[in-house]
């Protein structure tokens, strides 16, 4: 069993974060589609969401690499000082 799944019901996080997700959405779609406006209206409020939308992730990828890389950055800057310290203590313990 994956170390991440709950002993329990079998489900990951990221299963219960896309549920909870995709149950968010179909609930916008359905409040939207149901509310008492014209379809041209409830049409251009789809669209100005999904534009929004779209301009909010138009940085995601850049944002990611951004992060991934200073998550690279501070673990070789780690891994650096614990091999420095590692070979400081066998030093000092031959001494």
């Amino acid at each position: 069993m994956n170390d991440r799944q709950n002993q329990n019901t079998g489900f990951t996080a990221t299963h219960i974060v896309v549920a909870l997700l995709g149950g968010a959405a179909v609930g916008a779609s359905i409040a939207l589609l149901t509310a008492p406006r014209s379809g041209a209206e409830t049409r251009a409020d789809l669209r100005r969401l999904a534009d929004n939308a779209r301009n909010r992730t138009v940085g995601l990828p850049h944002a990611l690499a951004g992060a991934v890389e200073a998550g690279s950055d501070a673990f070789a800057t780690s891994l650096a000082h614990s091999v420095k310290e590692t070979k400081a203590l066998k030093h000092n313990a031959h001494a």
